[in-house]
């Protein structure tokens, strides 16, 4: 294996998304509110170390070999890595009643506290997960979860990724009749090799760089997508207040009701109709489709990772798919976690999670849906790595990466994974690979901000000098030891607020998952302000990943709260700009959006600029 140069890199869990619009213009609030306050060379197999969690606890969930579900007794320990006094506040529990967990608790840099922890257990028949969540006085949240499996009554913990192929609880079964399937991710479409033909940004939405870059090799052919272009030369306009819209109460209504009675069957030559789902392991009575899922079907007697196939597909948007089957003999259905933009293993190359179902002798009338027993939480990442796919698919780039830097995930992540921490966590190198630890797998966020990453790898490149070195998201540092780091870290936290909730809220919540669309996602709030970092780095917006990724926001959201008072009318614009952009510097995006908002030709909205300058500095200062 190659030996990899590292640096210190951003993962914060944020949440918030998009709105489809036809126009990349800005638009301009009514009225305003208060806010709320708050040397390196480049190279190409850098590592992207998570730091959502720098600032919280560990948490750790002990529990006995096996117990009853109505009554438990373990524990619970935190442990302070910081040098830094922090206090926890309980967010949720995962599954537990009538357990006395502290609301709120103080621990002193390098403490650990260890408390008991009893009560019952709230989860159906199969694979759960409990746990506790604990946001923390620096930022982020503390995780302690373990999977179990409960059967009669009584549970036991399993080993995360421990389960394969026709091993106990791995075996696919019919959903429950009574089972309500929520909606699939709108919008999801395959792009396969060859169907369609993305790239960075339209020509319309290019702008010029400001220092000389190496031509890049790394370039998929130039998209033309007309709805994206500018209906004409202003990027500003007067904003019109929101209209209530029943069609967008309509596309958060559950799917309707799919029969799973096994019909009447017929020849074992034919159209296989097929839905497959998971029950999240955050709810015991939530069903998600499988959107993206790989499926083939196999003989009878044959493992579901012989090739070649009698047929395969992607499932769609609703987790539905259909294989044409035409076998002499019995045949089975497989279900692996592979498309063309993604694929996750026990290992980063290798050992997909597979489900299987029993073999068929005939082609069933009607659509069968099915469920994995149990995933250990792969699908709970997968699903947001299809929505993030979605997200950038839907502004026009493509996300999938080829060849030997294809994006490749390892779950759970194993000590040594992430160097130079020992322990397991979640981290990403520019090269495809990433690793997720098996708690992040409930840290809504955390992937879509690595993907973010893989992302910006595909067309920036070379990476910006003074991507290296630790870091945190309202952390300042020297623009010119750390601006490649401080401007690529805001993107990818933006990207990935923007790709999972909803552009009308000021605060972030997740609408990719309408089960818990009322919950926040993070303790970190992207619509506050920006650190300032004018008398620590001397740097102004260009000094801290917060800049950038709260300015960004504030152009991209719809809310109206102190200065910000524009929005561009493209909710793709933002993306599209700064993948054409390839802005080496924080100082490089920043005075590529003040022109926008400098344009003659919108000095009538922007007052040439100052309802602009006005949201950069109430984001770290202007420069």
């Amino acid at each position: 294996m190659t030996s990899y140069k590292k640096f210190l890199s951003a993962s914060t869990a944020l949440a918030t998304g998009f709105l489809v619009s036809s126009t990349g213009l800005l638009l301009q609030a009514e009225a305003s509110k208060a806010h709320v306050n708050h040397t390196h060379k480049p190279v190409q197999d850098q590592l992207h170390l998570s730091h959502l969690d720098s600032a919280a606890p560990l948490i750790r969930l002990s529990l006995p070999k096996s117990g009853s579900s109505k009554r438990f007794s373990g524990k619970l320990q935190f442990v302070n890595n910081t040098k830094y006094q922090i206090k926890l506040s309980l967010v949720r529990t995962i599954r537990l009643s009538n357990s006395r967990l502290p609301q709120r608790l103080s621990l002193a840099p390098g403490a650990t506290k260890t408390i008991p922890l009893s009560g019952s257990i709230q989860a159906r028949e199969g694979f759960a997960s409990v746990g506790v969540v604990y946001s923390s006085s620096m930022g982020g949240q503390s995780i302690g979860v373990v999977n179990i499996e409960i059967k009669n009554g009584r549970f036991r913990p399993i080993k995360t990724g421990a389960f394969g192929l026709g091993s106990k609880g791995s075996a696919a079964i019919a959903v429950p009749s009574s089972a309500r399937i929520g909606p699939g991710i709108r919008g999801y479409k395959r792009f396969l090799k060859g169907t369609r033909s993305f790239g960075k940004a339209s020509k319309a939405m290019k702008g010029k760089r400001q220092t000389p870059q190496p031509k890049r090799t790394n370039q998929d052919n130039q998209f033309k997508l007309d709805s994206l272009k500018p209906k004409n030369q202003f990027r500003l306009i007067n904003w019109l207040p929101n209209v209530w819209d029943p069609s967008k109460l309509i596309s958060y209504a559950f799917d309707k009701y799919f029969s799973i009675l096994t019909p009447n069957a017929v020849a074992a030559n034919g159209v296989y109709k097929g839905r497959f789902v998971f029950r999240t392991t955050e709810s015991s009575d939530i069903y998600l489709p499988a959107v993206g899922v790989g499926v083939k079907a196999v003989k009878g007697n044959q493992s579901c990772h012989h090739t070649p196939a009698l047929a395969r597909t992607t499932a769609d948007g609703n987790g539905d798919f259909q294989l044409n089957i035409n076998t002499g003999g019995s045949y089975k259905i497989c279900y692996y976690t592979k498309n063309p933009f993604i694929k996750i293993g026990r290992k980063v190359n290798s050992d997909l999670y597979v489900w299987g179902d029993s073999a068929r002798n005939s082609i069933p009338n009607s659509r069968v849906v099915r469920q994995p027993v149990r995933h250990d939480g792969v699908f709970d990442i997968w699903y947001e790595a299809m929505a993030f796919q979605t997200s950038m698919t839907n502004a026009g780039i493509d996300p999938v990466r080829t060849g030997n830097n294809r994006i490749r995930v390892k779950f759970p992540s194993a000590g040594g994974d992430c160097p130079p921490l020992p322990g397991p966590w979640s981290c990403a190198y520019s090269n495809g690979r990433v690793m997720m630890m098996a708690d992040h797998a409930l840290r809504h966020g955390v992937m879509s901000h690595e993907l973010a990453h893989q992302v910006d790898n595909k067309y920036h490149q070379p990476r910006p000098a003074g991507s290296g070195g630790s870091h945190s998201f309202d952390g300042c540092y020297s623009p010119a030891a750390r601006a490649g780091m401080v401007v690529t870290e805001g993107w990818a936290n933006f990207e990935m607020a923007r790709s999972l909730g909803t552009r009308s809220s000021s605060r972030f919540r997740n609408s990719y998952r309408p089960d818990i669309a009322n919950q926040l996602i993070d303790s970190i709030n992207m619509d506050l302000n920006g650190s300032n970092c004018a008398g620590v780095a001397g740097s102004g917006v260009n000094g801290s990943e917060s800049n950038i990724s709260t300015i960004l926001w504030d152009f991209y959201d719809k809310s109206n709260d102190n200065n910000d008072t524009l929005h561009y009318v493209d909710p793709n614009y933002l993306t599209n700009m700064y993948l054409s952009l390839n802005p080496d510097t924080a100082k490089i995006l920043n005075t590529r959006i003040l022109n926008d908002c400098k344009s003659n030709a919108n000095k009538n909205v922007t007052n040439n600029g100052q309802v602009c300058k006005g949201i950069f500095a109430q984001n770290g200062g202007s420069d």
